[in-house]
């Protein structure tokens, strides 16, 4: 059975306009101790980019 922790941040840029986004990260560990991950970040503009 696979293990499945979620992670949320946000993130501000250290150059140029110094926007804010916010992070979503599904982190999954398989039974065969494979990794596998999934991750959304948030613009301040309300679109996602994968």
């Amino acid at each position: 059975m696979a293990h499945s922790e979620i992670y949320r941040f946000s993130y501000t840029r250290s150059a140029g306009m110094k926007r804010t986004y916010d992070v979503t990260v599904n982190l999954v560990r398989r039974d065969s101790g494979v990794f596998a991950y999934e991750a959304w970040v948030h613009a301040p503009c309300g679109d996602i980019q994968g």
